[in-house]
């Protein structure tokens, strides 16, 4: 990074202009993955995409915050609806780092969904 430290300035990113602010310091091909990510999950059609979430048999938490602006809350019913006995908790007025930002509330829900699913292994 210290040798190239324009180099996100290099990647085509058109429809996108806040991603050298997203992804400060991220190299280039692991940046490039991450916005094909996103773009997968701003995505409207969904079928087929998440099919193998059906064959997740191990207990699964799915935590967002109700106002990111990165990836849709509204995602993750659909991930909790596909996965087998998912817990979904949706933490009201957080963003994309919730866990950042209500770190209390995060580390509470975390702690009673291990607590309770490592007592109680589906």
């Amino acid at each position: 990074m210290k040798s190239h430290p324009n180099y996100l300035e290099t990647i085509p990113i058109p429809k996108f202009p806040q991603f050298k602010e997203l992804f400060p310091g991220i190299p280039h091909n692991t940046a490039l993955q991450q916005f094909k990510s996103l773009q997968s999950w701003m995505a409207t059609n969904w079928s087929g995409i998440c099919d193998d979430l059906l064959r997740i048999s191990n207990p699964t938490l799915v935590i967002t915050g109700t106002d990111d602006v990165i990836v849709p809350s509204d995602n993750s019913l659909v991930i909790a609806g596909k996965i087998p006995r998912a817990w979904l908790v949706q933490i009201k007025d957080a963003g994309h780092a919730l866990m950042s930002q209500y770190p209390y509330k995060f580390n509470k829900v975390l702690q009673t969904f291990l607590s309770i699913t490592t007592k109680n292994p589906a």
